[in-house]
């Protein structure tokens, strides 16, 4: 292990040395490591912190009426395998009056920071986004089936 200056041992600067010195995993020292993990950290965090919205929301005025209104809005956003917290935020959602509008509020496209079209991730009306994926099949397929029995098709002309 190369001498360093006492205040460059255990810093990004004293890590950035052990990686200049050819040296790998084991071979750097624990607080060296460390303060590079750290740094990592917080330059995580602030990208983080910059990074825009995930989506451009669209204030309605069903909102007013929503059951969640006024609730923390990250009770409505669930990973993958969070059952309990899927429950609790589908639960408000069975008490709400407002289920319909907001059904179709998450079925649409939204408009993302990048400017690119999305569909909404976490729970609306009671549903997560694999319920609306398969909502929008279903309803994708039954508009394919009623305009290929659409009499301008040929079909069911006299």
């Amino acid at each position: 292990m190369v001498a360093r200056n006492p205040e460059e041992h255990g810093s990004v600067t004293g890590y950035r040395q052990h990686v200049g010195n050819g040296d790998k995993g084991a071979d750097i020292c624990l607080p060296c490591r460390n303060a590079q993990r750290e740094y990592q950290r917080l330059r995580h965090a602030e990208a983080q912190a910059a990074r825009p919205a995930k989506y451009v929301f669209q204030r309605e005025d069903w909102v007013i009426d929503a059951a969640c209104r006024g609730l923390d809005p990250s009770m409505f956003i669930v990973e993958r395998g969070e059952i309990n917290a899927a429950r609790k935020a589908k639960a408000v959602c069975a008490t709400c009056s407002v289920s319909e509008p907001c059904l179709e509020y998450a079925l649409r496209k939204h408009l993302s920071p990048d400017g690119m079209l999305a569909f909404l991730d976490g729970i609306y009306a009671g549903t997560n986004y694999l319920d609306r994926r398969q909502i929008r099949a279903e309803r994708q397929r039954a508009l394919t089936e009623a305009m290929s029995r659409h009499p301008s098709r040929g079909q069911g002309a006299a």
